[in-house]
């Protein structure tokens, strides 16, 4: 599926949804990049990379549909010189931009290199942030990867979520340890799947109008 095609295709949608997402402020937030790669798989693809393609597709739908997208990265570099600066200057952007949504894109590691699938986290103070990582965690199995059966996680340590002031997740889109994700990941066709999946999510959530 070309840009343009998937540009048509996330307007159309919308216009079903009711434009729910017309309108809506959302930062996109591609984590890591700079000196800070992130994951790294054994074949050496980075997650600031993988991050920053999916975060490109998302921004695409959304802008399609009617949203004001800002992005907190557009190129491969990090937004301050220690792990606590980058992060805060990318939770300090939501608020500045008076953001209804946050979504940062990240890429999972774990020692069993057979776990794999794509996982929405959220923090567990915020009843609008679990309803969001539960739309975007539904799409993502029901449209895009029917055997994965992972939940929408609630979590207290996640800087990015305790920290950013608006409703915020984390979507985890794979398992850099595990070869099967590895090579879906890295491929555009599926970068711009899972980047309609979340785009599916986010239009699920605000179509509820809670």
């Amino acid at each position: 599926m070309g840009k343009f095609k998937l540009i048509a295709l996330a307007a159309a949608f919308s216009a079903l949804m009711a434009l729910s997402v017309n309108q809506k402020i959302i930062v996109v937030d591609a984590g890591h990049g700079g000196w800070d790669p992130g994951k790294i798989s054994r074949d050496n693809h980075e997650e600031a990379a993988i991050n920053l393609e999916i975060a490109e597709q998302l921004q695409v739908l959304l802008e399609a549909g009617g949203a004001i997208v800002f992005r907190t990265r557009i190129d491969d570099v990090a937004l301050g010189d220690t792990k606590r600066t980058d992060l805060r200057a990318r939770t300090a952007m939501p608020a500045e931009m008076q953001a209804d949504l946050f979504i940062s894109i990240h890429q999972n590691a774990f020692p069993q290199a057979n776990v794999k699938g794509a996982q929405a986290f959220y923090n567990e103070g915020s009843q609008d942030s679990r309803r969001l990582a539960e739309a975007i965690q539904t799409r993502i199995c029901s449209s895009l990867d029917p055997e994965n059966r992972k939940k929408a996680k609630g979590d207290k340590a996640y800087f990015l979520l305790k920290e950013t002031a608006t409703t915020a997740v984390i979507v985890e889109c794979g398992f850099l340890t595990n070869d099967e994700d590895v090579a879906r990941l890295v491929n555009e066709e599926y970068q711009r799947k899972i980047a309609w999946a979340i785009y599916l999510g986010i239009a699920d959530y605000f179509a509820q109008g809670l």
